[in-house]
């Protein structure tokens, strides 16, 4: 058949076009199909194009595909057809293409794609992404992704994140975040969190952070924490609270911490803390300390609690003190 011929099929004659005669198809054929006759095609007919073949497919032609046809797309097909033609296709096809069929998008692709693209991705489809197609996302893409986008990445894709990315991700987002995702946060990473986007992790979020990314995190975005998110945090962030950051918390925040983290503080943060921290400790929480962190305290700070707190010292924290400490008291 010409290319002359081609165009005037029906769509019944497209149709009727087995799997093997649609392989026979030249790509000079398939680019003069019309858009009513590419409208008719089956998924199986779309599947069984070449990768010669799908190179052919106009950007005229791809947004005439049903969904129902852009489902039999594969990875081969995918990796064939132009830049051009996979900028076209409509928020109604993409959630149709298959995982594996997505995965197959250049990171040129995959970073041209637009926002309402993007946006008709699906959780399947956002798991599916290989890391340098998740590290190719801009930072307008980003913020576009739906929760349930968020929340289906898996600990390598969020590794894979730039620290571009990770500062423009929204409150809303970041409150879609879960503890493990929190905790496969590297360094660089989570040095990018902001202080807007701090206050929007989850209790359940905050306790997957470690050692290593609190630490990286910016005392800005530390201390823009709820009382909330400071009660949830592991000892072993508590630990790693710089002296600064220790002296800035709230008294609210003190208050919150738990026994476990009360003792995860090492001697240098226990001598940041100010007369005013101290004296909101309450009668359950100064038993919490170890007799190891007892002489850590400086006598200005033992002056500053009140009668109502000294009877809470235990026993055996009194052994611990210095001469001192008991004199200031």
């Amino acid at each position: 058949l010409t290319t002359t011929q081609v165009p005037v099929l029906s769509t019944g004659d497209i149709k009727a076009l087995t799997t093997t005669e649609v392989k026979a198809l030249t790509s000079g054929q398939v680019a003069v199909l019309t858009t009513t006759q590419v409208a008719a095609l089956s998924a199986a007919q779309v599947g069984a194009l070449t990768s010669t073949q799908a190179a052919a497919l106009t950007a005229t032609q791809m947004p005439a595909l049903t969904a129902a046809a852009i489902a039999g797309l594969g990875s081969v097909q995918v990796a064939a057809i132009g830049s051009a033609e996979i900028a076209v296709l409509t928020s109604a096809q993409i959630p149709a293409l298959a995982v594996a069929a997505v995965a197959a998008l250049t990171t040129t692709e995959t970073a041209a794609l637009t926002t309402t693209q993007v946006a008709a991705l699906t959780a399947t489809q956002i798991a599916g992404l290989t890391t340098s197609q998740v590290a190719a996302l801009t930072t307008t893409q980003v913020p576009v992704l739906s929760t349930g986008d968020i929340k289906a990445l898996t600990t390598t894709e969020v590794k894979a994140l730039t620290s571009g990315q990770v500062a423009v991700l929204t409150t809303t987002q970041v409150a879609a975040l879960s503890a493990a995702q929190v905790g496969a946060l590297t360094s660089t990473q989570a040095a990018a969190l902001t202080a807007t986007q701090m206050p929007a992790l989850t209790a359940a979020a905050i306790a997957g952070l470690g050692s290593v990314q609190f630490m990286a995190l910016t005392s800005s975005a530390v201390l823009a924490l709820t009382t909330t998110e400071f009660a949830a945090l592991g000892t072993a962030a508590i630990a790693a609270l710089t002296t600064t950051e220790t002296a800035a918390l709230s008294t609210s925040d003190i208050v919150a911490l738990t026994k476990n983290q009360l003792t995860a503080l090492t001697t240098t943060d226990i001598v940041a803390l100010t007369t005013s921290q101290m004296a909101a400790l309450t009668t359950n929480q100064i038993p919490a300390f170890a007799t190891s962190q007892i002489p850590a305290f400086t006598t200005t700070q033992f002056a500053a609690l009140s009668t109502s707190q000294i009877p809470a010292f235990t026993s055996a924290q009194i052994g611990a003190m210095t001469t001192a400490q008991i004199g200031a008291l």
